[in-house]
């Protein structure tokens, strides 16, 4: 019967790995019969004393498989693509030219190593960290003679004994800093982390490292094929700005969802580099309806970043088609208190849903306007409606509006995100290759065009925001500041309003938005000018003009001056029943009912006056 060791925690002081000097925490060895077919192919996780330190080893030659990502999880087809691409790939001959019976580790085929953490960055990327790790061959040797030692044995362990069969000191370095599994292709049993000892997850923790540049892979075939995977790598930056979960965000294959054995709960996790999850709450929906889950580890350090655990209800069942909604509270350590996000479990084999049908909706909205100082900087704010959260991005184009043919761009804009509940300060930018996320951005198609542009992508709650866009200290210029929706197109855009300076010629605010979905929707566009003034904001446009024009061809389809003045009498009582009259007579506002399609909504004032004033697109009724 196999055996493997159960955890009784030992310092296993300095161990010499590969051409690093390495620090662990190795496991005792207390072999015992296992019942569960999980327990007898995984053993708990290898655990790294945080006090320690590891040094960088002189790479011999690096395996270098394709890399993966970043993704935009919530673009079906992307999603399909990259896992038939870099995951669904038929298994290549592992190439196993050592023998147990001789204690000899052998080695792999380079194909097989190439296909195991292609494997692995794809589900790295998934999770949003780095898809590029690499598989050093200085390390392979180690794992190797690791993996020789758990074939011949049949045992799982850390530290296994000198008496044991097979032993070198190189299979005991490995063994001391690997996840080990009784299997050939261990990658998915490292994901689902079953097994009693394995609640804190931490054989996925360590795949999905965000620190991670490089891993050491051995295998072996023998009595029982075994496999080992050095993880103790630190030597990249953390970069996971949004989190890590498991399952991922976005579109996920079946395919990728923990699958326990036997009776045990699903794992679900999240983890983010230093946060401390000692007080976080877990609450879970499916298609709006709460799961009962229950939280079954916190643990912090060890086994790469820290992360919170929960396990789905006993029984519970993934399908297709559904919809998770997962919210973590209590968070510190970390930008955020909370972090929300949707798992929508999808068959890859599946045809791609339909283009944005489902509700109409605003999917875009951008202003373009004059940007000075103080006052009058220019001021976006929108509202994200419904019961979830959504994934905006925010960006300000200004130099690349010279190109444009746009005379007088502000050469250098910055915008800062404001939650307007309490006027706090939740996201900033000034160029966006500095983002922290900025291959996300990217990656999302939301790219600005010039390195000095500007972009936020966050995923908010529902809830008011506003977007500051200002220049750098004394610049001034014209800007275009602009919101996109990124994923949940069942999560509403309510409205979107901007405030800025309305002056003449190309300087007039001109601000355009995007219906989606299937269906028109009913919109209502205002301007506020004079009733500014109430408000305190000096020099407000007094009698602003509204013109409505559809992109598609240039044709003006609306124009307005005074809002209680309509070509359709029965619009002014919509726009009042909608709740968006505006405040003073001399303001503009009119109500349409709008096909799929680009619209522009451009400001001026009568009689080429100038002014500040504030431009709104809100969903209707």
């Amino acid at each position: 019967m196999k055996k493997f060791t159960r955890a009784a925690r030992i310092c296993a002081g300095l161990i010499l790995a590969g051409h690093a000097v390495v620090a662990a925490h190795a496991q005792a060895v207390v072999e015992k019969p296992i019942g569960s077919e999980a327990e007898s192919r995984l053993g708990p996780a290898p655990w790294f004393d945080p006090a320690f330190t590891v040094a960088p080893s002189r790479n011999k030659f690096i395996v270098v498989p394709t890399p993966v990502g970043p993704l935009n999880t919530f673009n079906y087809a992307e999603v399909v693509a990259a896992y038939n691409a870099f995951y669904n790939v038929a298994t290549p001959s592992i190439g196993f030219t050592g023998s147990v019976a001789t204690c000899d580790p052998g080695s792999m085929s380079l194909a097989f190593q190439q296909w195991t953490l292609t494997r692995i960055n794809f589900l790295r990327a998934m999770a949003g960290v780095n898809g590029n790790t690499v598989l050093d061959t200085a390390l392979n040797t180690q794992e190797q003679a690791a993996a020789l030692i758990v074939s011949a044995t049949g045992v799982i362990t850390s530290a296994p004994q000198t008496t044991s069969t097979c032993w070198t000191q190189a299979g005991a370095d490995g063994s001391a800093t690997s996840s080990l599994a009784l299997a050939d292709d261990a990658i998915p049993l490292y994901m689902t982390d079953p097994g009693t000892g394995n609640e804190a997850v931490g054989h996925r923790r360590w795949i999905l490292h965000s620190r991670k540049s490089r891993f050491g892979l051995g295998n072996a075939i023998g009595p029982a094929n075994a496999t080992a995977l050095y993880v103790f790598d630190f030597q990249a930056e953390a970069d996971a700005p949004n989190g890590i979960p498991w399952p991922p965000r976005g579109y996920v294959p079946l395919a990728l969802f923990p699958a326990p054995f036997g009776t045990e709960r699903q794992r679900w996790s999240f983890g983010f580099p230093n946060a401390n999850f000692g007080s976080a709450n877990v609450a879970v929906t499916r298609n709006g309806t709460s799961v009962p889950v229950s939280v079954i580890s916190r643990t912090t350090n060890g086994y790469g970043d820290n992360t919170i655990v929960w396990a789905m209800p006993t029984g519970h069942v993934v399908t297709k088609g559904s919809n998770y909604a997962v919210t973590i509270s209590g968070i510190s350590g970390a930008p955020f208190a909370s972090y929300s996000y949707n798992v929508m479990p999808i068959d890859p084999a599946d045809p791609p849903p339909a283009a944005p049908a489902g509700p109409p909706r605003l999917v875009n909205a951008s202003t373009r306007g004059q940007v000075l100082t103080g006052a009058d900087v220019m001021i976006a704010g929108f509202i994200v409606g419904g019961p979830t959260p959504k994934t905006i991005v925010v960006t300000v184009a200004g130099p690349s509006l010279t190109a444009a043919g746009v005379p007088g761009a502000l050469q250098n804009p910055a915008v800062t995100l404001v939650r307007a509940s309490d006027g706090v300060v939740i996201g900033n930018n000034d160029n966006w290759q500095s983002a922290p996320n900025a291959a996300a951005i990217q990656a999302a198609g939301f790219a600005p065009a010039h390195p000095f542009e500007p972009a936020v992508m966050m995923t908010l709650p529902p809830g008011a925001y506003t977007a500051v866009v200002q220049g750098a200290p004394g610049m001034t210029g014209v800007g275009l500041v602009a919101l996109y929706e990124v994923d949940t197109p069942d999560v509403p855009l309510i409205n979107l309003s901007t405030r800025g300076q309305v002056l003449t010629g190309d300087s007039v605010m001109i601000a355009g938005f995007v219906v989606g979905g299937s269906g028109s929707q009913n919109v209502v566009v205002t301007v506020a000018g004079p009733s500014l003034t109430g408000q305190g904001v000096p020099g407000a446009l007094a009698n602003p003009r509204l013109t409505i024009v559809r992109a598609s061809d240039g044709a003006t389809i609306a124009t307005n001056d005074n809002w209680q003045t309509q070509t359709n009498a029965t619009h002014v009582a919509a726009i009042q029943d909608a709740g968006f009259a505006p405040a003073h007579a001399n303001e503009p506002a009119v109500y349409l009912s709008l096909p799929p399609g680009a619209y522009t909504a451009v400001v001026q004032g009568v009689n080429n006056t100038t002014g500040v004033a504030l431009v709104g697109v809100y969903r209707a009724p």
